[in-house]
């Protein structure tokens, strides 16, 4: 059986009501007379009538005695059995969370021996201070060892359902802090999308800015080529007035009058 503390316990009943009909103090074996005696009894005269009738009397009631004091043996025996038993199932499925063992309660028997006559089992069933799926854990644990014996005692009932209540509360508390680690979870998403558009934009108009200085030089260095090529063919231009006034200054230096222009 279970006792419920910081630490709970696992506690067996005390001795049933049936081994107790026959008190203990009442049943003492008397000593069972030999039969040579017996035989000589009857075979002498000189003993009354009635004394064979006595005789049986007091070996009946001497059996009697006897078979009521192997009955409280055999019950001690069979209680010792089953309350072992019971603190095994305790313990073994306790487990890590078993504190201190098995302690039983004996009875001594009419033959001097002593049986257990009720036990306990010590169990840890505080929470896991921080961890609530720790403490999930740890209540199904004590759930089963509560439970473990083919009859739970009272006290064994009681314990089991308060690890009930521990795995609810437990569940409740794995259930909030799962949706805080998703809250934070999604405010760090957010600031982390928030520092990469920041990054984008700056990228982009750090682009903008390159490509926007590559087409000015561009431009200039356009307009710089059509300089060179107006220049050019206003060179060329020149160069070609210069020429044409030469021969016109060259044509013009000669009088009409003159024997040049008369010859044939």
């Amino acid at each position: 059986m279970i006792s419920q503390v910081s630490s709970g316990g696992l506690v067996y009943a005390p001795l049933s009501q049936a081994v107790r009909e026959t008190s203990l103090s009442e049943v003492k074996a008397l000593p069972a007379q030999p039969a040579s005696a017996l035989n000589q009894s009857n075979t002498n005269n000189s003993l009354p009538l009635n004394s064979s009738a006595s005789t049986t009397d007091s070996e009946n009631e001497t059996r009697q005695r006897n078979a009521k004091v192997q009955q409280v043996i055999n019950q001690l025996k069979a209680r010792d059995s089953e309350v072992k038993a019971h603190e095994i199932a305790h313990l073994s499925a306790a487990g890590a969370y078993s504190t201190g063992g098995m302690s039983f309660t004996y009875q001594t028997g009419p033959e001097g021996r002593q049986y257990a006559v009720g036990g306990e089992v010590g169990i840890d069933v505080s929470a896991v201070v921080g961890d609530p799926q720790a403490t999930l854990q740890k209540a199904m644990v004590v759930y089963g060892a509560a439970l473990a014996p083919a009859e739970p005692s009272a006290q064994d009932n009681k314990v089991a359902s308060a690890a009930t209540q521990m795995m609810a509360q437990a569940r409740a508390d794995i259930v909030a802090l799962s949706q805080k680690e998703r809250i934070v979870e999604s405010e760090e998403s957010a600031e982390k999308d928030s520092v990469s558009e920041a990054e984008f934009g700056d990228r982009t108009v750090a682009l903008g800015s390159v490509l926007e200085s590559s087409s000015h030089s561009a431009n200039i260095n356009s307009m710089s080529l059509q300089n060179a090529f107006l220049t050019k063919n206003l060179k060329t231009s020149i160069l070609a007035v210069s020429s044409d006034r030469n021969q016109f200054d060259l044509r013009v230096q000669f009088p009409v009058n003159s024997p040049r222009s008369t010859f044939r």
